[in-house]
């Protein structure tokens, strides 16, 4: 059975993208499963962290998640399956390793504000982390809420397609939501046109989403993230797709600094699907 894995450490973020994953997985017919993780903080002295204050943590912990999942099989009714789970160790390690374990459809994350999401997406640590996630990770901005997927875009620069772009993830869910999808360049230069590689790169995305017929849009603007929003808006897309490359998370779609300005300020759900 499809399986959507949800960290969770009980923040209003975090919370919240609890309840968009319910209404995700209800749409998908998958069960849900609860992720804690009692990250034991490094010593900064000889003394250990004492057993009996992690314990404490894990105690708390199991109490907190099942009020959380009673609270979200009352809003489903009873519709979906449930799970929890409360594990010891480095938070990232401990979902990939689970991951791995049961497969799943996504995993879904909250992000906070601004500078709690970057922590999440561009601390050096967690994005070493999170590069051994290989499942699509859905990070769902503060205050979004779960709608009806029928529009989604993807943010590309169109350089090496074929390499970089794993089609099925996408193809999957595009085809689950019945949604369509866009493909979004943006152009910064009025004065660059696009290039050989950029027209291969085209046409491998359109072989790749062959029978979807994805829907191009070259965009100009020396703002990406205006570029990118602005667009969204218009277009009333229900989620943004990036692809991270091995060279940093989001800085092989744009300009680094341009890239944290989108994952930071846009108000869709945003689909990260690895190379």
């Amino acid at each position: 059975m499809r399986t959507v894995i949800v960290p969770v450490d009980f923040s209003s973020a975090s919370v919240n993208a609890a309840n968009y994953a319910l209404d995700f997985a209800r749409a998908i017919n998958a069960s849900l499963t609860l992720l804690y993780v009692c990250q034991v903080p490094v010593a900064v002295s000889e003394a250990p962290v004492a057993a009996v204050t992690i314990q404490g943590i894990l105690d708390d912990a199991e109490k907190t998640i099942i009020e959380l999942k009673d609270d979200l099989l009352r809003k489903a009714n009873g519709t979906l399956n449930i799970y929890t789970e409360v594990k010891e160790g480095y938070v990232v390690n401990q979902v990939a390793q689970y991951c791995k374990k049961v497969n799943p459809y996504a995993v879904i994350m909250g992000a906070g504000d601004a500078s709690a999401t970057e922590r999440v997406l561009f601390g050096s640590n967690t994005l070493s982390a999170l590069k051994n996630i290989n499942w699509p990770l859905i990070i769902v901005p503060k205050a979004a809420t779960f709608r009806q997927i029928s529009s989604m875009g993807l943010a590309c620069d169109l350089r090496n397609v074929a390499n970089s772009l794993h089609a099925d993830e996408i193809r999957k869910m595009v085809i689950d939501f019945k949604a369509k999808l866009h493909i979004l360049h943006v152009n910064t230069s009025k004065d660059k046109m696009i290039g050989n590689e950029e027209i291969e790169g085209s046409e491998w995305i359109r072989d790749m989403f062959a029978g979807l017929k994805p829907e191009f849009h070259f965009l100009y603007n020396e703002n990406i993230e205006a570029a990118i929003n602005d667009f969204s808006e218009k277009n009333k897309l229900d989620m943004l797709i990036v692809i991270p490359k091995k060279h940093g998370m989001l800085e092989g779609i744009f300009h680094k600094s341009e890239a944290k300005k989108v994952a930071l300020h846009t108000h869709l759900p945003l689909l990260s699907v690895h190379e």
